[in-house]
């Protein structure tokens, strides 16, 4: 049997110490998650509260919703800008950002990186817990299901997102759903 020494518990003593820092870590970065300001959360219309908003590589659908399915979480981060208060809103799995388009009006995902004025985004409330979200560059401009208003049939799953004037339809009023939020 081997004799236990100082430099043989040395090795010991740093893998506790690693695994504690990490352990720490861990738990800040899950309070702070769950609270913070950059909680992720799902984002639902008013149209449809059972689909979400889904990033499937660069493309944005609604889909059923799913607990847990990160490619439906997103993330809101403040971004510093004069006049109106900008947010990115990037998901949760990819990493990438909401994004319109001056030409054409369909969303689709790119870098959150670059602090694009397409990746930014205005919320203003329009109702009992629901927002518009508004182009920064056209604030007449809004998150849209596209033909997701009951004349088109309503939200179904896999319709598209697109940016569109606002004129106050419940596929055009979206929420943050995340109870830890």
């Amino acid at each position: 049997m081997e004799k236990k020494t100082a430099a043989n518990l040395v090795p010991l003593l740093l893998l506790l110490v690693a695994a504690s820092v990490r352990l720490s870590m861990n738990r800040a970065e899950a309070s702070s998650s769950a609270s913070g300001p950059y909680c992720a959360a799902q984002l639902v219309s008013s149209a449809n509260l059972t689909l979400c908003v889904t990033a499937s590589s660069r493309v944005v659908v609604m889909s059923r919703c799913a607990d847990g399915h990160s490619s439906q979480m997103w993330i809101r981060r403040p971004q510093p800008r004069e006049g109106h208060s900008a947010i990115l809103i990037v998901n949760y799995s990819s990493r990438l950002a909401l994004q319109h388009h001056a030409v054409g009006n369909r969303i689709t995902c790119g870098s959150s990186s670059q602090g694009l004025n397409s990746s930014l985004w205005m919320m203003d409330g329009v109702g009992e817990r629901y927002l518009a979200l508004r182009t920064y560059q056209n604030s007449g401009m809004v998150l849209d299901i596209y033909h997701g208003d009951h004349t088109h049939g309503g939200v179904r799953e896999n319709s598209f997102l697109i940016t569109h004037p606002y004129d106050h339809r419940d596929n055009q009023q979206w929420r943050f759903i995340n109870p830890a939020c």
